[in-house]
């Protein structure tokens, strides 16, 4: 399927990094178990920060995060090509102009043993898309709440020392509304909400590798919806692959670089309270895209010890590639940070 192509580049220059695993079995021991011996300090140990579910920690160890992602979406594409606002009103009596996402997601991992780690997360999640009518008015439509809360197990499958692959598989609860609406009581469109409705599975491969001051990794995870939701729709599946590099600046800082590929299906079903013909996200079928990223960021190690434990990142990332089903409103930007603290 054309959809898959963008994920597929990605998922090959993954696999490739498995040129960098030196397989040394004779250097598997108990010391290798929860992180890469001798690495667990650095401030590369953990991906940039749009990055979540690479590791895992040791049996009785806790790590609370919180983490803040803001994106902003503008201007109107269709399949990979920009489009006017004139050029959606020939269709609709409403086009979108622009759309700001700002999510806090706040997390726990836990080591149950050396090898197997257990994590949770809430997002809250702040919407708000900017619209304009055919007569040339605007306004605009919010809406707020908490999302889809995400339970996960990851499994260490892999560790020689520098180089290690983690397992997850985790579950999405419909914890989010999908019921959101405006002021005059009409129910928000799909993008709006601020959950799936649905369970949905979260499996996930992520390797990671070190040598010397670099570091390298690569996640697959996808986003797999089961059964409809209340609203008689099931959002589309979703799926990433993202590679990444590090420098390690000193023992506090580094910086990385990052490639990512999304693709993510069309709506199925529909919410008959939407009416298809007013506004281009009132489309179901208006929903599937591919996107290619990239992304720089700097992650921070704390080394003091009244400060040990704690680790900052931050993420800057734009999209080189879209190509949207219908008329959607194109990625200009995301802006990811994380606070993390172990104990």
């Amino acid at each position: 399927m054309k959809n898959i192509m963008a994920v597929t580049a990605v998922c090959s220059a993954l696999m490739s990094t498995s040129a960098f695993a030196e397989v040394d079995h004779s250097t598997m021991d108990h010391s290798h178990h929860a992180h890469h011996a001798g690495h667990h300090d650095r401030p590369d140990a953990h991906g940039p920060a749009s990055i979540m579910g690479d590791h895992v920690h040791e049996e009785g160890k806790l790590m609370l995060s919180y983490r803040f992602m803001t994106m902003n979406m503008s201007g109107m594409r269709n399949g990979s090509d920009g489009i006017s606002i004139a050029d959606v009103h020939n269709d609709f009596m409403v086009t979108p102009t622009k759309m700001t996402m700002d999510m806090h997601m706040f997390g726990a991992m836990y080591g149950i043993t050396d090898k197997f780690t257990v994590m949770g997360m809430l997002p809250y999640v702040k919407n708000k898309m900017e619209h304009q009518r055919r007569n040339g008015t605007r306004f605009n439509r919010t809406s707020s709440g908490f999302g889809d809360f995400k339970l996960s197990g990851i499994y260490n499958a892999y560790n020689n020392g520098n180089n290690a692959v983690n397992v997850g598989f985790g579950v999405s609860l419909p914890t989010g509304s999908v019921d959101e609406r405006d002021p005059n009581g009409a129910r928000l469109p799909y993008a709006m909400q601020l959950g799936s409705g649905t369970y949905d599975l979260l499996p996930s491969v992520t390797y990671t590798g070190y040598e010397g001051d670099y570091s390298w990794g690569g996640q697959a995870k996808g986003t797999i919806r089961l059964g409809e939701n209340n609203n008689n729709y099931t959002l589309g599946d979703k799926y990433e692959a993202d590679v990444w590099t590090a420098k390690k600046l000193n023992d506090r800082v580094s910086l990385s670089a990052r490639l990512g590929a999304m693709t993510r299906d069309d709506i199925e079903g529909s919410d008959t309270e939407l009416n298809q013909a007013m506004v281009p996200t009132a489309r179901p079928y208006f929903y599937g895209k591919e996107v290619i990223d990239v992304g720089v960021g700097i992650n921070f190690a704390a080394q003091s010890e009244s400060f040990s434990g704690n680790r900052l990142g931050v993420e800057v990332s734009a999209p080189i590639y879209q190509d949207v089903n219908g008329s959607q409103l194109g990625e200009d930007w995301v802006v990811s940070f994380v606070w993390k603290v172990s104990f």
